[in-house]
């Protein structure tokens, strides 16, 4: 699951005082539950840091805080880690959050992200134990690290009451298009990303939902996979027509609550209605 943080003030949960082993890496500050923590061990032996550096996505980070990341099997202790970080101060959550998402929808579990934390669902301890193993997370954590980056350069996706997230970071689909892209560079390299693009074209299916209907943060229960598909395929087109830093720019400059087209204008070189005539015709 890909997520983007909001802050509410609330009362806190209560916090985790036992079961919980600390560890620091490089880049990461972990904290894993203590019956997974022989599970975690290959995870915490250098990959973690390894997939980061991989990426170069650490240069696009303002922040030199250690990313938080916590490993547990159920989302009411990663809630109550997320709260233990931030102090019962604030509550992250986002539009159309649903708990069960996160830990029940796939079995095996997922990655997600609130605000600068990462978190591991472990549902299915052996698929994940795999996935380590054969350096296939590689690509999870890195699409989680862009949405690290993305609300790091956008103060948090914090936003003031009656914005949307739209307005504050920009349109759902290049929220998790980009997320998408550094993935399959993880997983794929550069070279082989053309290839990648038509199987995910091929896979989309005729008189779908377009870029302009897929802006919305409150309307992906409607996408489906969608603004994945043709989110990516779209940041691949961008990636192209400019560079890497193009892409983390349009951040920068929706951060300071400039409006995201004109932000993208400016990261781009061309009018978002331009951008979408272009798309339409791919």
């Amino acid at each position: 699951m890909r997520s983007l943080a909001v802050a509410i003030f609330c009362a806190p949960l209560p916090l985790l005082a036992d079961g919980v082993v600390d560890h620091e890496t490089q880049h990461f500050s972990v904290k894993v539950v203590q019956e997974l923590e022989a599970f975690a061990s290959p995870l915490l032996n250098e990959t973690l840091d390894q997939c980061a550096e991989e990426t170069g996505l650490l240069k696009f980070r303002t922040s030199q805080a250690r990313i938080p990341f916590f490993v547990a099997r159920d989302k009411r202790t990663l809630d109550a880690l997320i709260e233990d970080h931030y102090a019962g101060q604030i509550t992250l959550t986002e539009d159309t959050y649903v708990d069960d998402t996160f830990c029940g929808d796939p079995a095996s579990g997922t990655l997600f992200v609130t605000g600068e934390t990462i978190s591991l669902c472990v549902g299915d301890e052996a698929y994940w134990s795999k996935r380590i193993q054969y350096n296939e997370i590689c690509s999870d954590i890195t699409h989680e690290m862009v949405h690290i980056v993305q609300n790091d350069l956008t103060d948090g996706g914090l936003r003031a009451p009656g914005q949307s997230l739209t307005e504050v970071v920009g349109p759902a689909w290049l929220f998790e298009g980009v997320a998408v892209l550094f993935s399959q560079i993880s997983s794929f390299g550069k070279d082989r990303l053309d290839r990648v693009v038509q199987l995910s074209r091929n896979q989309i299916p005729p008189n779908s939902l377009t870029l302009a209907e897929m802006e919305r943060f409150d309307r992906r229960a409607e996408y489906g996979r969608l603004h994945y598909q043709k989110g990516f395929i779209a940041a691949k087109y961008l990636l192209d027509r400019t560079d890497e830093d193009a892409i983390f720019d349009f951040y920068r400059c929706v951060g300071p609550s400039e409006e995201w087209e004109i932000c993208f204008e400016r990261a781009f070189d061309m009018s978002v209605d331009r951008f979408y005539t272009t798309q339409s015709s791919q």
